[in-house]
């Protein structure tokens, strides 16, 4: 025959399981919705529902229907099996829990946490109901003492009703070996005051090693920490010989990639990162933006691997757009470039921008596909051949080069480049022209000329 047990026994069995806002019912544990809908589960109301439903009790799905359910109870006469209700508003109550007596109540309290037990006090009731009718009360004690409950102590959340009992005899050493099978050592919990206290009261309560682990997600060392940087402080305490051959591969990982980026890694800042990696778990591609950030471009200095294959390549990019590029700007361009995030694509579409602003009146052949060293080369050639100097000789930013691609017509004041013999004029204005060959041959030419005119010379 159903009892007032049963339920209690249903709601316990269901220790650990996750809210789920709208999630579960009389069937068990289901998915919600909204915030509840990735999360299999109940919510406070549906685990009543599910609880009473073994004892072939039915009950509303929510608070504000439960709390019209049965009849109503002073909180000062609850006994096992009692709904109790908190968070009252202007609907009614919006949170409900099961009473299990000692002063004990069980609950699936909000988003994010587990079903569990808590103190009445803790659990804020304002209202209760009492739904179980004529059923007999059973065998309440044996099920809370199957579920740690005797002495009305809090269960925590996040372990199996059946793990709740503590083995005989248990000692010390017992529960040591039972963490350690969990990853957990005495050296880890005393180098922590909070957990090394933890532990001290686990023992003195004789708890066994799941209800520890279920206490212990609730303190701050373990809500502080990342599963990653759990693990790590785990492993250092636990065995510093393995940890310690881990760090060693990984710092050797580290700087090994750091060289095939250009990027030099010494001493303690080595260290630091190769710790940063290994306690947050970072991934690969966290690790090579974490590596990239450590680049800083100097002009000054010689860099291999990647970075110095784009410091190369991005400079000599920039030399044929004719853009000037800051130090600051170079840097940033490699940094990103090593992590990833940005390429020589990019870095190409950047100058052709930046050219197109400089030189507006060659928008049309940077759109396709030139460069301004390939518009420049016809008038470096003139150039080199009328003053007699070598292509190599004539940078980018010469003051006459740049004066015959950046010409301002006087008449119509338009903006553009000189036509050839513009530029041909122009170098012959040059200081340097009357010092080259073509200019003695030129002078030499007219003179022979003005001379056969005279009929001084044969024709």
């Amino acid at each position: 025959m159903a009892s007032i047990a049963d339920v209690i026994a249903a709601a316990m069995a269901m220790i650990g399981t996750p809210y789920s806002w709208g999630g579960g019912g009389p069937g068990g544990p289901g998915y919600g919705i909204q915030q509840g809908a990735g999360t299999r589960g109940f919510d406070c109301s549906s685990l009543m529902q599910y609880a009473f439903s073994k004892a072939g009790i039915k009950i509303g799905r929510t608070t504000y229907q439960q709390i019209n359910n049965g009849s109503a109870v002073g909180l000062d006469n609850l006994q096992a099996g009692d709904l109790v209700f908190s968070h009252p508003d202007s609907r009614g109550y919006g949170h409900v829990g099961l009473y299990l007596g000692n002063g004990m109540v069980i609950e699936s309290p909000y988003t994010g946490a587990s079903v569990r037990v808590v103190s009445l006090s803790k659990f804020g009731a304002k209202a209760a109901r009492r739904t179980t009718g004529g059923l007999a009360m059973g065998d309440v004690n044996a099920v809370l003492k199957a579920n740690g409950q005797s002495g009305g102590e809090a269960v925590p959340g996040g372990f199996q009703a059946n793990q709740m009992v503590p083995g005989s005899g248990w000692s010390k050493q017992d529960f040591e070996a039972a963490l350690a099978s969990a990853g957990f050592t005495s050296a880890l919990i005393n180098s922590d005051k909070s957990l090394k206290t933890l532990f001290s009261r686990a023992v003195q309560g004789m708890w066994t090693a799941d209800r520890f682990l279920g206490e212990l997600k609730l303190t701050k060392w373990w809500q502080d920490r990342s599963d990653a940087q759990r693990k790590y402080d785990q492993l250092q305490k636990s065995d510093p010989k393995e940890f310690q051959a881990q760090w060693d591969a990984k710092k050797a990982e580290i700087l090994e990639y750091a060289r095939t980026q250009g990027i030099t890694l010494t001493g303690k800042r080595l260290d630091q990162l190769t710790t940063s990696i290994l306690r947050n778990g970072f991934n690969e591609s966290q690790i090579k933006a974490l590596v990239a950030a450590e680049f800083k471009y100097n002009p000054l200095a010689l860099y291999s691997g990647v970075a110095g294959k784009a410091v190369s390549d991005y400079q000599a990019m920039a030399g044929a757009y004719f853009v000037d590029v800051s130090d600051a700007t170079l840097g940033r361009w490699v940094a990103d470039t090593l992590n990833g995030s940005r390429d020589s694509a990019g870095f190409q579409a950047y100058l052709k921008d930046q050219a197109k602003k400089k030189w507006a009146h060659f928008a049309d052949k940077l759109d396709a596909g030139m460069t301004m060293e390939d518009i420049a080369d016809p008038y470096k050639q003139l150039y080199s051949k009328l003053l007699e100097v070598s292509g190599g000789e004539i940078s980018n930013d010469d003051a006459l080069l740049l004066k015959g691609l950046d010409y301002r017509d006087p008449g119509s004041g338009n903006r553009g480049a000189m036509t050839f013999w513009q530029f041909e004029d122009a170098l012959r204005a040059d200081g340097r022209w009357l010092k080259t060959d073509n200019a003695k041959q030129a002078t030499m030419g007219i003179a022979h000329q003005i001379l056969q005119t005279m009929g001084l010379v044969a024709a």
